[in-house]
């Protein structure tokens, strides 16, 4: 199983990859839009874990790119805005994770959606 983190904040990568790599999957990761599409292109992806704010901007264009040339592939969008549930639930996206988040719960979410 093939996740990819996008997040900018290095030291929620450095984390997101303490966690992961506990749970025995292969985790791919990048920090913007550009680097984002170029893994999706390379690699086998089966989970995309996205961060709503890249650089200062929304993420509203990847969510609609992601859910439209890559739907096949589930999104939990994370981010530490209010209105979260409400965002992932316009943009389609599977699922979301409030920041900041709890370990268990991220789990539980990558192994509903890898059904491990």
């Amino acid at each position: 199983m093939n996740i990819l983190i996008c997040e900018d904040d290095i030291d929620i990568q450095d984390l997101l990859e303490i966690i992961i790599s506990s749970m025995d999957i292969n985790l791919f990761q990048c920090t913007n839009r550009t680097d984002l599409y170029e893994k999706l292109e390379k690699e086998k992806v089966d989970l995309i874990v996205l961060d709503y704010w890249l650089k200062k901007k929304k993420a509203d264009d990847v969510m609609k790119k992601l859910k439209g040339e890559y739907s096949k592939i589930p999104v939990i969008l994370m981010s530490a805005i209010a209105d979260l549930p409400e965002i992932a639930d316009k943009l389609k996206a599977d699922d979301y994770i409030k920041k900041p988040f709890n370990i268990d719960d991220l789990k539980n979410k990558i192994n509903k959606y890898l059904k491990i």
